[in-house]
């Protein structure tokens, strides 16, 4: 069964946990299908992005690695950590400017 869910904020799901994978992987692909001309001419570099926000336990770093296998045509995750502390997970990503930015508009 798809859900097709056109104009639902994917910030406003996370936020508010009523996020569910297909609803997520239904917008990943039309964002995906938006970026993936401009992606396949666009060299790849290296970035570090940060996300802040309540870390619970490792449901964050989940999500992250799910949005990032679905979103990224030629980009990668390397490596992130968590600092609990500071309610802060920083991700060392190789991939396009373009990837870099529409996944950072995905989750903030």
């Amino acid at each position: 069964m798809r859900t097709h869910i056109p104009t639902t904020d994917l910030k406003g799901l996370f936020r508010n946990k009523y996020h569910t994978s297909e609803v997520i992987r239904s917008q990943i692909a039309e964002i995906k299908e938006i970026v993936s001309s401009n992606v396949i001419r666009e060299p790849l570099k290296s970035f570090v992005v940060k996300f802040y926000g309540h870390v619970i336990n490792c449901s964050f770093e989940k999500t992250l690695k799910v949005v990032t296998k679905c979103l990224f045509l030629k980009g990668k995750l390397d490596n992130f950590r968590t600092i609990r502390e500071d309610s802060l997970v920083e991700a060392n990503i190789t991939a396009t400017l373009t990837e870099v930015k529409s996944r950072s508009s995905i989750i903030r």
